[in-house]
């Protein structure tokens, strides 16, 4: 093609333009075959991947593509590329990652004498604020019941090992997951025994302490190892066993834990943690009162965790010394190296925290947290290391003495507690018809209000109305959806479908439920973003939006948000977790015949259209009423899944689903 293109520039003959023609189509065709025939042979499960996904389609998609380059890393102006070399920085900074923290260690009772790492742990905190709180409340929970490990049997690590995910690594030069569950037949005995053993010998095994660190890009300079959070890669054998430790743990502390910890367990989510807070404030600002909330910048605080404190904390709870020491066991001589491509670091001790990456980690961090929430007056959402302290109030300068008594309670927690926070990064925001901007003090600094915030991947703002957020989602589904158009004329139906849904849907689907009460505009642009997503899909662009909805046996981002919101009212109804939701959807008090007319929730009193109409309690209790009563008193999760994702309400009281008439306004087509 070159050659032909070269003789028409040089004499531009009717002849060689003809040949260069002629060349250049045959080209297109191949080419256009060849792509028709690669993405044909993709596999669609494998699209869902988003790793897959990524390598398909690399930059011309997304930007979070991952970089095909090595890491290169800048230290003191001198550039760092060698892999070996790297890896020996990373591991440098990841070691010393606490220390440079300065944390000061307060000085608690000296166990002299004392050579039993448990009893020492025991004796050292007994008069730790923690230990003190935990004990006065399991008094109160008048939990009684002390914990220890129980031998396993086969059924059980079956079942643990059917769990690992063949897609996950595993440190180097050990059994691949894939392998494991392939052959489950012969590891399940052998891991039951080493799993009883080990309990028997009150103790965790040396080898799966050994992991493999990968730095993952956080955000920022990417030649700066600060940027790169440690996330480690554990055997699969050991994995099976910290299943084992985690559920029987979990067991334990599940009735223990505070409702406010939504990080890291089944059932709960970002989405309950914000909704927690937003429906308190609606609430608050539909009686013309104030909100406020206090986001709280931790550094590391997974690596911090003071692994003689957890003990002691444990200990309080109930767990019983041979059950200390397996746990014990668990954390202490971990050893752990960076790998980079196919160097790695020298090893280096994990004397602090727990290992990213790990089963049992995370468990571990929301019981060494939860007594945090205990300590705190009014309220907080929290989500792994991301704490919120929040409260509601009819007087702003009141708000504002209870904000700043929570936010001293929590610094002197995380103190005592041996965590370090960011004061400089912590951030305040107020909500509530007020004539200045609000300060707060936080420990030795004044911290001003900001109008909107970012907490747990959502844009909150002091109005609640989100247009910020969501005009920044519906320009990332449509950046997503004119990649993908590049595409169709190669991708088959169901392979479109999926991308479609993982990548422009996806956008939606994050918290729909805080967000969900979006202006009337807002609304539309979300619906074009659809329209466009369902004529690319059916390749029809005469057809309404109706029309393709229908088609597609679909509902509108807004009808899935209503039905997800009954999903979540009948959780509350039946007492399925998360219990800080239970709160927000009152029962009737009733307790006489059923009648037909007789309603499940109370009927909030609201007030204000912006904040009492536009609240889950109030349009969840109206939504509630239109389901069948026989749907309503189901009690079975899966069979009212099945139902709700086939429902429509006949008329939706919210203002986005109201009737409008230009000149009027909306108009109440119900009551």
């Amino acid at each position: 093609m070159d050659k032909t293109r070269l003789a028409k520039r040089r004499f531009n003959s009717e002849d060689d333009m003809r040949k260069f023609k002629r060349q250049k189509n045959f080209v297109d065709r191949e080419s256009k075959r060849a792509m028709r025939a690669f993405y044909d042979n993709l596999d669609i499960r494998e699209l869902q991947d988003n790793k897959v996904f990524w390598r398909t389609f690399g930059e011309n998609v997304s930007d979070k593509v991952k970089s095909k380059q090595s890491i290169t890393l800048v230290k003191d102006n001198n550039i760092i590329s060698n892999e070996k070399a790297v890896a020996d920085e990373f591991s440098r900074v990841f070691e010393e990652a606490v220390k440079n923290l300065d944390i000061p260690l307060i000085p608690f009772l000296d166990p002299i004498g004392i050579q039993d790492p448990i009893d020492r742990s025991i004796h050292k905190y007994q008069t730790h604020p923690s230990i003190v709180k935990i004990k006065n409340k399991i008094a109160e929970l008048k939990d009684c019941n002390l914990f220890d490990f129980e031998y396993t049997n086969e059924e059980r690590v079956c079942k643990w090992i059917k769990s690992l995910k063949s897609g996950k690594a595993t440190t180097f030069q050990h059994i691949p997951g894939k392998i494991i569950k392939e052959n489950e037949d012969i590891f399940t005995p052998i891991m039951t025994d080493l799993i009883n053993s080990n309990f028997h010998e009150k103790r965790f095994p040396d080898n799966p302490k050994f992991a493999d660190v990968h730095p993952i890009y956080k955000k920022g300079d990417r030649t700066s190892p600060g940027q790169y959070r440690p996330i480690s890669v554990v055997t699969h054998t050991g994995k099976t066993m910290e299943k084992e430790m985690y559920d029987q743990i979990y067991t334990k502390m599940k009735g223990i834990l505070s409702d406010k910890l939504c990080g890291y367990r089944k059932g709960f989510s970002t989405q309950h943690a914000l909704i927690s807070m937003t429906e308190q404030w609606r609430k608050s600002l539909d009686k013309k009162g104030f909100a406020g909330a206090v986001l709280m910048d931790l550094s590391k605080a997974f690596d911090c965790m003071n692994h003689e404190l957890l003990i002691a904390k444990l200990n309080a709870y109930g767990f019983k010394k041979d059950s200390l020491s397996i746990i014990n066991s668990y954390l202490s001589n971990r050893w752990q190296r960076v790998k980079v491509g196919n160097s790695f670091s020298g090893w280096t001790e994990l004397l602090l925290g727990v290992p990213q990456g790990s089963v049992l980690g995370p468990l571990l961090f929301n019981i060494y947290l939860n007594d945090l929430i205990w300590f705190i007056n009014g309220d907080v959402t929290n989500y792994a290391d991301d704490t919120t302290p929040f409260d509601c109030s009819k007087d702003l300068n009141d708000l504002k003495a209870k904000l700043e008594i929570d936010s001293l309670n929590a610094i002197q927690w995380f103190k005592n507690n041996y965590m370090k926070l960011n004061t400089d990064k912590c951030k305040v925001i107020i909500a509530g018809q007020k004539d200045h901007q609000v300060s707060i003090r936080i420990g030795e600094s004044e911290i001003l209000e900001q109008n909107k915030i970012d907490l747990l991947g959502i844009e909150l703002d002091n109005k609640l109305t989100f247009t910020d957020y969501l005009n920044k989602q519906i320009g990332k589904a449509n950046s997503k959806l004119y990649s993908i158009i590049r595409y169709k004329s190669f991708l088959n139906f169901n392979q479109k479908k999926v991308l479609l849904s993982s990548f422009v849907h996806s956008h939606f689907r994050y918290s729909p439920l805080v967000w969900m009460f979006q202006s009337r505009k807002i609304n539309s642009k979300i619906d074009k973003v659809h329209k466009k997503a369902l004529r690319l899909l059916y390749d029809d662009d005469e057809s309404t939006f109706e029309e393709l909805l229908k088609r597609d046996e679909g509902f509108t981002v807004h009808e899935t948000n209503i039905q997800k919101l009954m999903l979540e009212m009948f959780k509350a109804k039946n007492k399925i977790e998360p219990n800080l939701l239970q709160g927000i959807f009152e029962e009737n008090e009733y307790k006489g015949p059923t009648l037909r007319s007789s309603k499940s929730f109370k009927k909030p009193n609201v007030r204000t259209v912006r904040f009492g109409e536009r609240s889950l309690q109030n349009l969840g209790t109206k939504l509630w009423d239109q389901i069948p009563k026989e749907k309503q008193n189901l009690t079975n999760l899966s069979v009212f899944i099945n139902f709700i994702k086939r429902w429509r309400p006949k008329q939706c009281p919210c203002e986005i689903c109201k009737y409008y008439e230009s000149g009027v306004g909306y108009i109440q087509l119900f009551e």
